[in-house]
């Protein structure tokens, strides 16, 4: 595997990096390095941090699929400033910047893909609802080259009215008044990219209402979409897999939660490929 660290800049100036993943060629008699779809993730993490989680476990899923991989590292509470419109912009700037570059980096600029889980999968709904809101859209100059061309939610926070946990006062600062960023179901059109949600049914930290609620929107609004539920009772469970639970909850570790990795690709393939 291969890593190579780039660092972009938003319109508003924020600074910041994206981690680039390709695999080796298998061929050693091939020189050829053909394009492939691209993944782009935004760990969750509550914007304190990014979610280790949500990197390396699910780089290495997507890689395996045949998918170039990269990972966003927005903006944080940590970081000062406010948390939007910056985060939404990393990642418009990220989609952008591979779709202009896709030769460079052997991807196929038709098959960009993002997933965001938990407080990433805000930022990727976000990146689609600036996408479709006219201010932000002359404001920042957007136009459909930063579009993905399907999107999966896993766990996401939508609305920040219907979170099982207590905001720090920082981190409440940090989101605008603007009610696009507060619940990105406001921001869903008929022109928002086909969209996976994934959720379990009792998560205590992001009530399933939060995923309900924006695929709901989808089908409201015509828009291309599949709604995967499970039954369990928890927040965070990444690709749900040993080295998951190895990792200090062994909650997360479920056979059940974990076939959501396949079905995500099943239904990826075929939007994809239309």
């Amino acid at each position: 595997m291969k890593k190579e660290t780039i660092n972009l800049e938003t319109q508003t100036g924020r600074k910041f990096k994206v981690d680039f993943f390709n695999i080796d060629n298998l061929n050693s008699a091939s020189t050829e390095d053909a394009p492939r779809p691209l993944m782009i993730v935004f760990p969750g993490g509550y914007f304190m941090h990014h979610s280790k989680k949500e990197i390396d476990p699910v780089v290495n899923v997507w890689l395996q699929e045949g998918y170039r991989v990269a990972v966003v590292y927005y903006n944080l509470v940590t970081d000062g400033g406010q948390v939007y419109p910056d985060a939404g912009l990393c990642g418009l700037e990220t989609i952008k910047y591979f779709r202009e570059n896709a030769t460079e980096y052997a991807v196929l600029p038709d098959k960009i893909s993002t997933i965001g889980f938990s407080a990433g999968g805000h930022v990727a709904a976000i990146v689609n609802s600036m996408l479709n809101d006219p201010s932000s859209v002359k404001e920042y100059n957007l136009t459909d080259v930063a579009k993905p061309n399907a999107t999966i939610l896993v766990y996401p926070f939508i609305d920040f009215a219907k979170l099982d946990l207590d905001l720090t006062p920082e981190q409440l600062a940090a989101i605008p008044e603007n009610k696009l960023f507060h619940n990105a179901t406001t921001g869903v059109t008929k022109e928002t990219p086909p969209t996976m949600v994934i959720h379990a049914t009792n998560d205590p930290v992001v009530p399933v209402t939060n995923g309900l609620g924006y695929f709901n929107a989808l089908q409201e609004n015509g828009v291309e979409t599949e709604g995967l539920f499970l039954n369990a009772g928890v927040h965070g469970f990444s690709v749900a897999t040993p080295i998951i639970g190895q990792a200090g909850n062994e909650s997360l570790e479920d056979k059940h939660l974990a076939h959501w990795v396949g079905l995500a690709k099943e239904w990826l393939a075929r939007v994809l490929d239309k």
